[in-house]
């Protein structure tokens, strides 16, 4: 096939007007993904991962567990950013690590995600697909099948076996301890922790004066990157009403993170602190960080090369 007939091809497939659209983005604007800086890094770091040693954490006795939401092109993210968690705090090794199949994620992916945490648990889609069937209204589940990423929201806790947990994207990095979250998941009445969403970046899917009108819920700036939840903080039946009283979304990628914070702003939850960072905003006092959007070439180009010099400091890398 020559190369005309594949750039036809998409174009039919996305659509001419569409397809023009992103190429003259691609040339004109391209943003970090798209620069040569980006994937030589990438490409330099991102599968180091797969020389290092196995790190064993708690089982499924253990009493409070993280869960990562991965896709087969997260796998080597995925391993990176659990692996700075357990390094960056050795506390965090007697959780139990949760893997949640996306809806991509292979075989070759699952392998690589239990050699490197044996002790680690893998849901596959066809297995939270019954769960959800069974127990999730029909906007939850139009939702949950459309947007995979909402599987964080629903998944995470329609799985969770009357834990405490902490979802972690593959795109968060572990530098220091996390005594916020271990406070806060060893106190009396844990409540949701989070990220502060930085100023200029779209939060929620529907304007919050829309949302205050229909919910009586004010919402705050959050990310849902970073999140503890305190078993039985998320209300899956008042999810369903949310979406029902919310309606079409103005911009559909953040409806997950606005029904979370709605959840969280129930139960009277409340922000991390500037320790848990997102879009290196107080880097380099951080706990965590957040690489997403524009950040993300710097997860490659300066969190991986800090993780493995720790990596080689605490012997995992043979």
């Amino acid at each position: 096939m020559t190369i005309s007939c594949i750039i036809k091809r998409i174009a039919r497939e996305i659509g001419f007007g569409r397809f023009f659209l992103r190429l003259r983005r691609f040339f004109g604007k391209p943003g970090a993904r798209y620069e040569i800086e980006f994937w030589l890094y990438r490409f330099r770091w991102l599968r180091l991962i797969e020389k290092t040693r196995p790190i064993h954490t708690g089982d499924h006795s253990a009493q409070f567990c993280v869960r990562y939401l991965v896709g087969e092109t997260q796998v080597l993210e995925a391993v990176w950013s659990a692996k700075s968690l357990f390094l960056a705090d050795h506390r965090m090794t007697a959780c139990h690590l949760v893997w949640h199949d996306d809806g991509t994620l292979g075989e070759a992916g699952k392998l690589i995600l239990l050699n490197h945490f044996p002790n680690s648990q893998c849901i596959l889609t066809h297995e939270s697909d019954v769960v959800a069937r069974r127990l999730l209204g029909p906007s939850s589940n139009n939702l949950r099948d459309s947007m995979p990423v909402s599987r964080k929201l629903f998944d995470f806790n329609l799985m969770n076996n009357g834990m405490h947990f902490l979802q972690v994207d593959t795109d968060v990095l572990f530098f220091d301890v996390v005594d916020e979250i271990l406070e806060e998941i060893n106190s009396q009445n844990p409540r949701i922790r989070y990220n502060d969403d930085a100023p200029d970046s779209v939060s929620f899917a529907y304007d919050v004066a829309y949302i205050r009108q229909r919910t009586g819920i004010s919402l705050r700036r959050f990310n849902g990157g970073l999140v503890m939840v305190p078993c039985g903080s998320v209300d899956l039946k008042q999810v369903e009403e949310h979406l029902n009283l919310l309606g079409v979304p103005a911009y559909p990628w953040p409806l997950e993170q606005t029904l979370l914070a709605l959840q969280c702003e129930r139960g009277g939850g409340s922000p991390l602190s500037s320790l848990y960072d997102v879009l290196e905003r107080s880097w380099p006092k951080v706990s965590s960080e957040h690489y997403y959007h524009l950040s993300r070439r710097n997860m490659y180009r300066i969190g991986y090369p800090i993780i493995w010099e720790k990596l080689k400091l605490a012997g995992l890398v043979p």
